[in-house]
């Protein structure tokens, strides 16, 4: 019969220990960083990275330029949603090889920030100032723009409309503009949510795409078109298949992006680094060897010795050492019955400690 009063504790410690684990493994495999590919709230872009996913495409998530070498240009199309942080030489030399081999680059941008990446890629569109806002096409805000003017292309294929969200005006400069506004939007120069007399009403392009080299750019004024949020509004969803159009892998570059989950950024390190993938064959293979040999039985048979070795050791008297200590102890007994107990003590000390 189970003693519920004992296995009872131990369930719920064990039930706890479970749910915190679960808890760990989650938080580690999460993310809040705004634009980020595991982040499952609003403004991340988990489901982006789905949604690839289920399309069939081959999918990559980078936190290293260097995961540009791994992927098939001319059959890729990769994402640089938000970039935090500036790229490098190094990093921008491995994007330019990307769209020289024929790969398509989509760079959604957050800020005018975003046009230090564009130079260095010598693309001729630019993120202009100011947040385009529209009273008559729009979703829930002015700031919330529905765009509606969509030329026809291959990378627009399907799409009718794209919804954004505080997005910047687009200069083209020359580049092929994918989407625009409708007429009735302008751009917000002095943030005041107002349409001032200096401020015209207007087509706003949104969208281009350009050729560099054998690749193409395309550049998309506000990255929270591809944001959770967004992404599920009419339209959005259509752009992001119609931009992946013949392409059989997809690359989502975090390498300048917010900070990677650390259980997901151990994943990758561990999938594009040969030589962590060599190092954890050589501990799992030792560790099978160890198994093999029987070593965790020598190891448990060598952790009782050392701890009987630790043991202290009994000390064994004399009948004349037990005797004067029973004297010392007991100045005031006299000799014969400090003899009787130490006789006892000798008779006790001499039967067996197992004897049944």
């Amino acid at each position: 019969m189970v003693d519920w009063q004992v296995v009872g504790p131990r369930a719920v410690v064990l039930v706890v220990l479970l749910v915190a684990n679960v808890a760990l493994v989650g938080a580690m495999s999460a993310s809040d960083t705004p634009y980020g590919t595991y982040n499952g709230d609003w403004d991340g872009t988990a489901d982006l990275r789905e949604t690839v996913e289920e399309a069939g495409l081959e999918t990559t998530v980078a936190i290293g330029a260097a995961a540009y070498e791994d992927v098939s240009a001319g059959e890729a199309t990769a994402f640089v949603v938000a970039p935090q942080r500036e790229y490098g030489p190094v990093a921008t030399a491995q994007l330019r090889q990307f769209l020289s081999q024929g790969g398509t680059l989509v760079v959604a941008a957050e800020s005018e920030r975003t046009n230090g990446l564009l130079s260095a890629l010598d693309a001729k569109a630019r993120i202009g100032n100011g947040t385009i806002r529209d009273e008559q096409s729009n979703y829930r805000s002015t700031a919330l723009p529905v765009a509606t003017n969509v030329s026809e292309h291959a990378l627009t294929d399907g799409v009718e409309q794209v919804t954004l969200n505080y997005a910047s005006p687009l200069v083209p400069n020359n580049a092929s503009v994918l989407v625009s506004t409708a007429p009735t939007a302008y751009v917000d120069r002095n943030g005041n949510a107002t349409l001032d007399p200096d401020e015209s009403i207007g087509t706003v392009p949104v969208a281009s795409v350009e050729r560099l080299g054998s690749g193409r750019l395309v550049l998309v004024s506000d990255a929270s078109v591809f944001t959770n949020a967004l992404l599920e509004r009419e339209g959005n969803e259509a752009f992001v298949r119609a931009l992946l159009d013949n392409s059989s892998a997809a690359l989502f570059d975090q390498s300048h992006g917010g900070p990677v989950p650390p259980l997901q950024y151990g994943l990758l390190v561990l999938r594009t680094t040969p030589a962590v993938q060599f190092g954890l064959g050589l501990v799992a293979f030792g560790l099978l060897g160890f198994v093999a040999m029987g070593g965790p039985g020598l190891l448990a048979r060598r952790v009782r010795a050392l701890r009987a070795d630790q043991r202290p050791r009994r000390v064994e008297l004399n009948d004349a050492e037990i005797r004067a200590y029973v004297a010392s102890q007991h100045p005031d007994w006299e000799q014969d019955r400090v003899r009787r107990v130490t006789e006892a003590i000798i008779r006790r000390r001499e039967i067996p400690e197992n004897d049944d």
